[in-house]
């Protein structure tokens, strides 16, 4: 009996899937073995490079490509190759010159199908490289290789107010969103976690509206809002928690297991 057969569930890593201390809970890899066992398809919906999630492989199960870096790839780890990119164009080789120009003290991180870059280092784009374990790779905008797909902006929240107004004058070239406050992501405008959770759906002919997802951040709510089943837990963001249609215990206490054991009762 395969009682998931036909669903998709997407979920976010970090404060949704895993727990605070970034780990992952037996309960919620029971349960998504549960899942998976019977009939469904489980990926990863997250803000993070496929680079910096290849360190979650040994821990995360998932037997589906997954959207990666904010929606503007999908990616299959099972056969270790993009699937699908969403590219910036050089729209965003402009963007960056700019930011860099203005606001010198920022950081800026690149990513591209050749790999990750750093066009301007700050203490914050650092630190986070260092925590998702993606080796530092300087390099200025004009040597940066390959087709770029996401611009991760980093500095203090109090001085992103400028930054913000900068890049909404080039609304019509992309989409930005804050995966934390300090983190200010740019992507192609038909790249987002929501949209690209419905092209997923596509390919694995999928029907939307067996379309189950969870998230937590801002970044997280075009897929909260293109799902027709979605989740955010406890500690969501409240714009989140808005956005969602359920909310599930806090991500330390076994929120994907929650939303698993909702959807059995569903099925009984």
């Amino acid at each position: 009996m395969n009682p998931f057969a036909g669903k998709l569930l997407l979920s976010d890593l970090d404060g949704t899937l895993l727990n605070r201390d970034g780990s992952l809970s037996p309960g919620n890899e029971r349960a998504i073995r549960r899942f998976m066992d019977g009939g469904g398809r489980f990926a990863l919906a997250t803000g993070r490079s496929a680079e910096s999630v290849k360190h979650f492989l040994d821990t995360v199960p998932m037997n589906a490509p997954a959207v990666v870096s904010n929606g503007a790839v999908i990616y299959d780890f099972n056969r270790d190759r993009m699937v699908e990119v969403t590219a910036l164009g050089e729209k965003g080789r402009e963007l960056a010159q700019v930011l860099c120009r203005e606001y010198p003290d920022i950081g800026l991180e690149v990513y591209t199908t050749e790999g990750s870059f750093v066009a301007q280092m700050n203490e914050t784009a650092r630190q986070h490289l260092t925590r998702v374990r993606i080796p530092i790779v300087e390099k200025p905008i004009g040597d940066i290789p390959g087709e770029w797909y996401n611009i991760n902006i980093t500095c203090p929240p109090e001085e992103m107010p400028p930054i913000r107004s900068l890049v909404s004058g080039y609304g019509q070239y992309f989409t930005a969103e804050h995966s934390l406050p300090y983190f200010y992501e740019v992507t192609h405008p038909l790249a987002n976690k929501g949209s690209c959770a419905l092209r997923l759906c596509a390919l694995l002919d999928i029907a939307p509206e067996n379309l189950y997802a969870a998230g937590d951040g801002d970044n997280d709510m075009p897929l909260l809002r293109s799902a027709p089943h979605s989740f955010a837990p406890e500690n969501a963001s409240e714009r989140a928690k808005k956005a969602a249609g359920h909310i599930l215990p806090h991500c330390d206490c076994g929120a994907i297991a929650a939303l698993i054991e909702h959807m059995e009762k569903d099925c009984d």
